[in-house]
């Protein structure tokens, strides 16, 4: 199933490689105070690794490994007054239909740049009216690191080609990427209530940076909310 997940994520990586990075929080009129209880899934990560040249491989490994430590820093993060209930899935092919639906939010979002106008899809509503799932809060994490001894071999070849072209033409290798998007899914007016990506060239890996990421998106969150 993780690969068929990792399939159905493949388009959503894409935009948010070649789409605007850091986005500025977006937010309906629902504020974050008014959210009591909600149901709080974390995405599957999906981490590449570079391992030879500039080609990313998914790496199942890194993946669950960040997965664990998103799910237990946001938690942590999370405002004191609002209470976060686990998901619980029947079977594996609701996970994974559930899975596809999250997804498609996130692409829609990155597709157009903005929440106003999205739309829940009828399935997904009827899913979390059943269950009665009023508010959800989804994260995500994607990024990419490079194995030991590519990033110097990239730099040399840079190096290389500047040399052949008199420095015309310089290529610098990104070392590593981490994105982390947070959505907050309003069932009851189908709409999408809160949506912020943080995206940087850091490690992706490492605990202190999806830390720092996390509580810089849940601030702009409250931030945001109390401007308006």
């Amino acid at each position: 199933m993780k690969n068929t997940l990792f399939a159905v994520a493949v388009i959503t990586i894409s935009l948010l490689q070649f789409s605007c990075g850091t986005t500025v929080p977006q937010l309906s009129n629902r504020k974050p105070y008014e959210i009591d209880t909600a149901y709080v899934y974390h995405l599957p990560s999906q981490i590449t690794s570079i391992a030879k040249g500039n080609r990313q491989e998914f790496n199942e490994l890194y993946s669950d490994s960040t997965l664990k430590t998103r799910s237990r820093i946001f938690n942590q993060h999370l405002p004191v007054y609002m209470t976060p209930i686990s998901f619980d899935f029947t079977d594996s092919y609701e996970e994974q239909e559930i899975n596809k639906s999250f997804f498609e939010v996130l692409t829609a979002v990155e597709n157009k740049r903005k929440i106003k106008g999205i739309t829940l899809n009828n399935s997904l509503v009827s899913y979390l009216e059943a269950n009665k799932m009023r508010y959800v809060i989804l994260t995500f994490h994607a990024g990419f690191t490079r194995l030991q001894g590519n990033y110097g071999g990239q730099i040399a070849k840079g190096v290389g080609i500047g040399i052949l072209t008199l420095g015309i033409f310089v290529p610098v290798p990104v070392k590593s990427n981490s994105t982390i998007i947070c959505c907050v899914l309003d069932t009851k007016n189908k709409n999408v209530a809160f949506y912020r990506k943080r995206t940087a060239e850091v490690e992706p890996l490492e605990e202190k940076v999806i830390s720092r990421q996390i509580k810089i998106i849940l601030d702009s969150w409250l931030i945001a909310a109390a401007g308006r």
